[in-house]
C-alpha cells in the first residue's frame, strides 16, 4: 500500500547498462551495476498491478502486506 493506492508486486525487474549513464552528463559509472548485480542479484524495482485504484503522494507512507 502507497497512500490509499494499493499494488500487487508481480515480478522483480532486473536492470540493465542504462542505470550507469548519468542523463545530465552521458558519462557511464560501470561501478552501479556492478553493485546491483553484487548486492541485489541484478534487481533493482519491481513490476506491479493496482489492485485498489488511490491517490499517491510524495512522503506516503509505504506498507508491505504479506498475503
Amino acid at each position: 500500500r502507497i497512500g490509499s493506492m494499493r499494488m500487487r508486486v508481480d515480478k522483480r525487474d532486473g536492470r540493465c547498462v542504462v542505470i550507469t549513464i548519468d542523463p545530465l552528463t552521458g558519462q557511464r559509472n560501470p561501478a552501479i551495476l556492478r553493485a546491483v548485480a553484487q548486492q541485489r542479484q541484478g534487481c533493482l524495482g519491481v513490476y506491479g498491478s493496482t489492485v485498489e485504484p488511490g491517490r499517491t503522494t510524495v512522503g506516503d507512507e509505504v506498507r508491505v502486506e504479506v498475503r
